[in-house]
């Protein structure tokens, strides 16, 4: 009988592991901020980004100009806590020739996401770093 409840009590802890992290890279936000750095160069480009499902939009504002721009998202992985904020969230993505890791994480001064993205053709890589002044969850 003992064993049994071992099991029981196993099984339990498997499907709570599995469940939590089924929440976390199946999780739908919308991220907020005024200014993106793009291989180390600050430039001011209000940003929203949404990850929907298996997409993910990066909405750009500058100068009067919008543009935007749809990533698939082809794998996720990490822990994210909606209630405090906390954790990492990876996303592996791609578009029109670029692919390349979307990381969401928290920091002790705040939320930072960072899109590292690589060009098929050349292979020559961008890194831009985001820093979070909203997050919502939809």
């Amino acid at each position: 009988m003992k064993t049994i409840i071992k099991h029981i009590l196993v099984l339990a802890l498997l499907f709570n592991v599995v469940v939590t992290y089924a929440q976390s890279t199946g999780l739908d936000y919308k991220l907020e901020c005024g200014s993106v750095s793009i291989s180390g160069e600050t430039a001011v480009i209000f940003s929203t980004l949404s990850k929907v499902g298996t997409s993910l939009e990066w909405q750009q504002q500058a100068q009067g100009n919008t543009s935007t721009y749809f990533f698939s998202i082809s794998s996720s992985s990490g822990d994210w806590n909606p209630n405090t904020n906390t954790g990492i969230l990876s996303h592996t993505v791609s578009m029109e020739g670029l692919y390349g890791l979307f990381t969401l994480k928290s920091t002790a001064t705040g939320l930072i996401v960072s899109l590292s993205l690589t060009d098929e053709d050349t292979q020559e890589q961008q890194l831009y770093t985001f820093i979070i002044n909203t997050i919502t969850y939809q």
